[in-house]
């Protein structure tokens, strides 16, 4: 007898107009939530430029992201190591001042560090060393953390990072793990400019 009452309780159901005011709300809501994010992408998929519309999506961007951070970081580390050898040079001639007494005499390491300061100066004292070399390291752990994010996002099946170029992960994965070497000669390149 039981399966006559849950058999015939498969009717449609009427929920009064209250409720299907708020089910029209709801379906109002979602409309306008879904024309907001094919706007959002959209956005995402054509960035503007001085030059005019980019063709590059955001994915695209997120994936190239660590390369172009290692090429600035590489740059910037190559004019750390030329301003160095610049002042070590430059030292060499033992640069001397004129005093207000007409005597030359050779510029003390507060004057050496003004006249080519660097980011990590052995000449000055009053520098906070520590700081200034971790800091150093902030470029390497953020390149760490987007290639970490990057891994990630491939493993997620419906991640829409790199999905179009999914045969092209294994030279993004060989390209990362090769512009790892540029961060490490970079660093090795500063250490031994500083350690002169």
């Amino acid at each position: 007898m039981w399966w006559f009452i849950i058999g015939c309780h498969h009717t449609s159901v009427d929920y009064g107009p209250c409720m299907s005011d708020k089910l029209t709300q709801l379906e109002d809501k979602k409309s306008v939530l879904d024309d907001q994010q094919k706007e959002i992408t959209n956005r995402l998929n054509e960035f503007e430029s001085p030059i005019g519309k980019l063709k590059i999506g955001f994915d695209d961007l997120m994936i190239i992201f660590p390369i172009a951070l290692t090429g600035g970081f590489a740059m910037c580390a190559s004019m750390f190591v030329d301003t160095q050898s610049y002042r070590r040079y430059y030292l060499n001639f033992h640069p001397k001042r004129i005093d207000v007494d007409g005597i030359a005499r050779n510029l003390s390491d507060d004057e050496i560090s003004l006249s080519a300061p660097l980011w990590l100066d052995p000449k000055n004292d009053k520098q906070n060393k520590v700081v200034r070399a971790l800091v150093l390291f902030i470029p390497m752990a953020v390149y760490l953390a987007s290639v970490a994010l990057i891994f990630y996002s491939w493993s997620i099946p419906q991640s829409s990072l790199g999905c179009g170029s999914r045969d092209y992960r294994p030279y993004y994965t060989i390209a990362y793990i090769s512009i790892s070497v540029i961060f490490v000669y970079s660093y090795v390149k500063i250490i031994c400019e500083y350690s002169l």
